[in-house]
């Protein structure tokens, strides 16, 4: 059967039990002001409501925002190409719904006593997933459209959550340091996409002159990337020219499926996944698109066969992808004798 399929030894369940989650946030903005926010927000959610739930929802409004971005803003440039401005005040809106759901589902966990090894993997696969939707929201707000900057944007996003998620296996802390991601770096994203909506995403296109580099102008679209990979780094923590969208979403997938084999695996007490199947066609498109520059000879692919190829691999990461994650939420539940998407009656009250 489809589903049937065994991921999980039982040592691996048998180590759930052994679970205890431990995180470490030194964020002053999440200590003075976020953490206050989230427990208000909590009484806004129904006491019936699984934690689980409330991820994925705030999970569909990134969704949500990356369909629209597809519609509405395919090219994500700036001028013709860029969408209608209040595109760009839902991508905010998304965004920071998505992070105060991903905040308050843990709180939920906690209030209905539901808390468990599944919660965490669910809101860390989300959050992996997530990475990609985010980068496309960001490139389509700064109108940096189909180029390398959107990559580069892409990459830093897709890196950091990598390390972070490393740091967790190796140390099994969660650690988010005095500036993060998921605080800081959500807030100037929102601010980002909030100034993109009141003066379209040419604002970050504008030349930035530098008085003591005389021969250099930087956009600010450029600058602010650049701000944040350096950021990051302070702080801890081929065919993509044509139609990034749908390369960001395929790779993001194939992210999502090696970080969360990392939760995973930091979970069951399981040695490091050091690879998975999903990247044999990355490995087989990215050869045969860049061989032809390294060796004397002609295209292997055309413009319309690497995009045929590119959705191929997407429907393949999509259902292989699918496929796993049922089949291991599957085994958490029936082992841990609780279900995903529901709490049980009497832990309603």
């Amino acid at each position: 059967m489809f589903w049937k399929s065994e991921f999980l030894s039982q040592d691996q369940l048998n180590a759930l039990h052994l679970y205890k989650y431990s995180a470490v946030d030194r964020s002053f903005t999440t200590k003075y002001i976020l953490s206050h926010y989230w427990n208000w927000c909590l009484q806004f959610f129904p006491i019936n409501m699984a934690p689980n739930l409330i991820t994925l929802t705030g999970l569909l409004f990134m969704i949500s925002n990356v369909v629209l971005t597809s519609l509405l803003a395919s090219h994500m440039a700036t001028g013709s190409e860029s969408g209608p401005k209040w595109l760009y005040f839902s991508f905010a809106a998304g965004l920071w719904l998505y992070s105060t759901f991903d905040n308050v589902d843990g709180k939920q966990a906690r209030r209905t006593n539901t808390s468990s090894p599944l919660g965490e993997l669910f809101d860390h696969g989300c959050d992996a997933v997530n990475c990609s939707f985010a980068a496309i929201l960001q490139a389509a707000g700064l109108g940096t459209g189909h180029t390398k900057a959107s990559v580069i944007l892409y990459g830093i996003a897709m890196l950091g959550f990598y390390l972070s998620t490393l740091e967790e296996y190796h140390t099994g802390t969660l650690y988010l340091g005095y500036i993060n991601a998921p605080t800081e770096g959500v807030i100037i994203s929102c601010v980002v996409f909030i100034l993109s909506g009141i003066y379209g995403p040419e604002f970050w296109q504008s030349p930035l002159k530098i008085s003591w580099l005389p021969t250099q102008d930087m956009s600010r679209s450029h600058a602010l990337i650049w701000c944040i990979g350096v950021l990051f780094l302070l702080t801890h923590v081929p065919s993509c020219h044509h139609h990034f969208i749908l390369f960001a979403i395929t790779t993001g997938i194939v992210f999502g499926r090696m970080a969360t084999k990392i939760i995973l695996a930091h979970l069951t007490k399981s040695s490091f996944p050091k690879f998975t199947v999903l990247l044999v066609p990355l490995m087989i498109g990215a050869t045969l698109t860049n061989l032809p520059r390294f060796i004397s000879m002609k295209p292997l692919l055309t413009p319309k066969s690497e995009y045929i190829f590119l959705w191929a691999y997407f429907l393949f990461a999509l259902i292989a992808y699918a496929r796993w994650a049922i089949v291991v939420i599957r085994s958490f539940c029936q082992f841990l004798g609780i279900q995903c998407l529901r709490i049980p009656p009497q832990k309603q009250h």
